[in-house]
């Protein structure tokens, strides 16, 4: 009787460690611990309850990306920063089939460096051909290698792609 006590006790003592913990409590010790920001799907939320990302990512391709909302925290209970003005990434938002202007152009000129956009045709226009050259990239870079730019961001210039290619080249590089 005294033993199964002492493990009614124990289980009492576990339940209420793991009934009082929360997705918020969890959340506080820092986002880039469950996230899964950003991705080349455009997601830019943590894994955990769907906070918005408020940190800088470091991805192993190099660089820094910073969450869109031009504001971040270096940790839960650091104060918010703004992103430094002195940015000198070349490309700054993702790219993706339907885009235009000069950040596409400059994404065909550097795809083209990289021999996996031979037809060279800078328009400024993100068709199927870009949309082609960025899916050799990016396998190029084992960035990512299948799927679609809505699931896993085959073929779209998001988040991981545009760190990679503002590691490999700034704006006076191409």
């Amino acid at each position: 009787m005294k033993k199964s006590g002492k493990y009614f006790l124990l289980l009492i003592v576990l339940g209420t460690i793991f009934l009082t913990a929360t997705p918020a409590l969890a959340h506080r010790s820092g986002c880039h611990r469950w996230h899964s920001c950003p991705s080349d799907s455009g997601s830019y939320t943590c894994g955990d309850a769907g906070h918005p990302c408020s940190y800088p990512t470091y991805p192993a391709s190099g660089g820094v990306i910073y969450p869109p909302s031009g504001q971040y925290k270096d940790c839960y209970d650091c104060a918010w920063k703004s992103v430094p003005t002195s940015d000198s990434r070349a490309w700054k938002n993702p790219i993706q089939k339907g885009s235009r202007g000069i950040d596409v152009i400059n994404l065909q000129k550097v795809l083209n460096k990289e021999g996996v956009y031979p037809e060279a045709i800078y328009s400024g226009s993100y068709g199927s051909l870009t949309e082609l050259a960025v899916k050799k990239f990016q396998a190029k870079y084992n960035i990512v290698s299948e799927g679609s730019p809505s699931t896993t961001g085959y073929g779209r210039a998001g988040w991981a792609t545009i760190a990679k290619l503002n590691a490999l080249y700034t704006s006076a590089g191409f």
